[in-house]
């Protein structure tokens, strides 16, 4: 497939014109631009992908349609199916999710000296923190601060990011960082043994950490030596089915199914950990996804059935980039990492999609979904479009010249009972030529910019 002539000429292009492309800085686009692109276009705002929750926690509130059907589904688990008296399984830390923040939790929990047991759907790893590629932040350098991170971070969330747990996040992440490193990560270091960073989506300092372009595999392949040298239970391909609560309505264990013999167990816990992962599985609106085949929403729906309220359900995180062909890895992440060293959006031809246009860009890509770049016919209907515009542009605005300079020799007339003793006919339909030009010009301009 990488041998077809067409993608061959289009990587040539794009390697000529690799040298002149880096000495470019585009534009950066406005806060109003932005936000008009996203209401534009951003899934999030399309009403009719949504509806309102009528049971549970956030009654009320819109989600989407996927999720929707989940959270207020009937259980799978019959009653009767299952004797809540006895406990197949009994431990101080019951964790659901074995990915890198089950694990995570399940090492501290076992530091700690509680007997910890870790249940996942599928293998312990199989989650995503394999597929992350870009790296982890972290403001430990002596220019950064968590203060600045939390800063970044709020004003990259548009103000709506719950505060304390954001505050939690950037002030612990340096010490999470180096926890990482001291289990034995691989974080990119240079020759003297200090970290690399380098810039993440929205940062004003470099404080992403990586394991080249495998860090999410790097991660978990040290998180889950560190568990299995631990000898931490890991019940794998068992998926926990609902919560189990005790007469004051706390969480004590979870009903589970093992996924091959369909039997259900119980797991009875002093502490229950969600650690499920996201929901990108469920392909919201049939959109692709760079998730791991295992976030189906799961913990969001056990907990909600519990009686926890969730946050942030009417939105999910939407990636900018990743692949479109070939068709094997559609959806595949293209990393944000990418971005952070300098990558630009470029055509088929090589060259630089400039942001003052990406409206318009973005209306040909709709147009277009399965394209991997916009063609050069395209591009080059979208760029004579804009040239057709400034023709009529700049009639516009000589007609508007002449109009001002007869204006002010007096020499405006729209009829020839208005001429003075010695005008010619010829003189008084000028003007209305002059308007005619204007109209055309004005129409013709409008057109060509929003239609």
């Amino acid at each position: 497939m990488y041998l077809d002539p067409v993608i061959q000429a289009s990587a040539e292009k794009v390697a000529a014109a690799r040298a002149e492309n880096v000495k470019l800085d585009p534009r950066r686009m406005t806060a109003e631009e932005k936000d008009q692109l996203l209401r534009t276009y951003h899934p999030d705002y399309r009403e009719d992908q949504f509806q309102i929750l009528q049971a549970g926690p956030n009654r009320g509130d819109k989600v989407p349609h996927e999720l929707a059907d989940l959270l207020q589904a009937r259980s799978r688990v019959i009653p009767g199916d299952i004797d809540l008296t006895r406990a197949d399984y009994d431990v101080d830390v019951l964790v659901i999710g074995g990915g890198g923040a089950g694990t995570s939790a399940a090492i501290e929990a076992h530091e700690a000296g509680a007997s910890v047991m870790v249940v996942t759907k599928l293998r312990m790893g199989d989650a995503n923190t394999m597929m992350a590629e870009g790296g982890i932040q972290a403001a430990d350098k002596p220019n950064d601060s968590p203060a600045q991170h939390f800063l970044d971070a709020y004003g990259g969330g548009h103000f709506a990011a719950q505060k304390d747990l954001l505050s939690k996040l950037v002030t612990e992440a340096p010490e999470a960082i180096a926890w990482l490193s001291g289990l034995g990560v691989e974080f990119d270091k240079a020759p003297d043994g200090t970290m690399i960073t380098t810039h993440g989506g929205g940062t004003s300092r470099k404080r992403m950490h990586a394991a080249k372009d495998y860090s999410g595999a790097e991660i978990m392949r040290t998180l889950r030596d560190e568990a299995l040298n631990r000898e931490i239970p890991v019940v794998d391909f068992t998926a926990a089915m609902e919560l189990v609560l005790d007469e004051n309505g706390r969480c004590a264990g979870a009903v589970l199914m093992n996924m091959e013999t369909r039997q259900l167990k119980l797991a009875r816990a002093r502490t229950v950990i969600l650690a499920t992962g996201g929901a990108g599985r469920l392909h919201y609106q049939g959109f692709p996804t760079s998730n791991h085949y295992g976030a189906t929403a799961d913990g969001l729906v056990l907990g909600y059935r519990a009686g926890a309220r969730l946050l942030y359900a009417d939105t999910l995180q939407y990636h900018p980039t990743g692949a479109a062909f070939p068709a094997q890895i559609f959806g595949a992440l293209v990393t944000e990492k990418v971005r952070s060293v300098g990558a630009m959006l470029i055509n088929a031809n090589g060259g630089i999609v400039a942001p003052w246009f990406m409206n318009r860009m973005m209306a040909v890509v709709e147009a277009h979904p399965t394209a991997e770049t916009i063609t050069n016919e395209q591009m080059g209907a979208l760029l004579s479009g804009f040239a057709y515009a400034f023709v009529l542009l700049a009639a516009t605005l000589a007609g508007l010249v002449l109009l001002i300079v007869r204006w002010k020799r007096r020499e405006f007339y729209l009829a020839p009972e208005q001429l003075p003793c010695g005008a010619t006919r010829r003189a008084a339909f000028g003007n209305p030529g002059v308007i005619t030009c204007i109209v055309v010009g004005t129409l013709g301009t409008l057109l060509m910019l929003f239609a």
